[in-house]
């Protein structure tokens, strides 16, 4: 297909957020150049994001690695996009909110930054949501926010993104994390599969399950399980 792709990214998974009010700005501006071409081109929106959801925390359902922690919002959320009532979803959609509600829930953002496209013609279908009885529990929200290490996130992504460094992790661990500029207490940590103590130290969770999904430093899923779940869970 020869056409052209603009892709748009809202950071929905670590760190602190944008405001609801930015993504909904930038709405408005992606609108405004849709009028502009309006009758001209075909345009194709297309985005994706969760309400609520954690992955690979501690907060994760028993035996699994993810959870909705907040289906207080997750379904009224859901019901409001159904509806089309932006100005309440984006009133709504806080920065504590999203603390609460899971490390990959802002990425709600970006169906507040796709509403461009729903705004005068048909509205979403609304998701659903479910969980487990009695598996879910919710925090409390913390006052301080631990900036992450990058250089343990980036080895992380290195290990899906690109084959030969995974191949080298796999031969020679040790050797294969010289010269990624990890730390050496992070360096060991890593090797020694603690992912308790990565993610206390502010390592993103979405990113550390990749090493038991991979299977690197003696990780499995179950292991990652047990071992996350000893750490006393932080918003992301």
């Amino acid at each position: 297909m020869d056409a052209p792709v603009v892709p748009i990214c809202i950071n929905g998974l670590g760190g602190v957020p944008i405001l609801a009010q930015r993504a909904r700005a930038l709405r408005d501006a992606v609108r405004a150049i849709l009028d502009e071409v309006a009758g001209q081109r075909r345009v194709l929106l297309l985005s994706s994001g969760a309400i609520s959801v954690d992955i690979g925390s501690p907060r994760s359902w028993p035996g699994g690695v993810f959870a909705v922690p907040d289906p207080d919002w997750a379904q009224p959320a859901a019901t409001l996009i159904a509806a089309g009532d932006l100005d309440t979803l984006v009133a709504a959609a806080t920065p504590e909110r999203f603390a609460d509600a899971g490390n990959a829930s802002a990425e709600l953002l970006d169906v507040i930054r796709s509403w461009a496209h729903w705004a005068d013609h048909r509205r979403p279908t609304s998701p659903s949501c479910s969980r487990p009885p009695g598996t879910c529990t919710r925090h409390g929200g913390h006052d301080s926010f631990t900036m992450p290490p990058f250089d343990v996130n980036h080895i992380c992504w290195r290990i899906v993104h690109e084959p030969e460094f995974y191949r080298a992790v796999l031969d020679d661990p040790a050797s294969a994390l010289r010269g990624t500029g990890v730390s050496d207490d992070d360096r060991e940590t890593l090797l020694g599969g603690d992912v308790q103590r990565l993610y206390e130290r502010g390592a993103n969770p979405f990113l550390m399950e990749h090493l038991a999904n991979c299977r690197v430093f003696g990780l499995d899923t179950p292991k990652y399980r047990e071992r996350i779940s000893r750490a006393e869970w932080r918003p992301a």
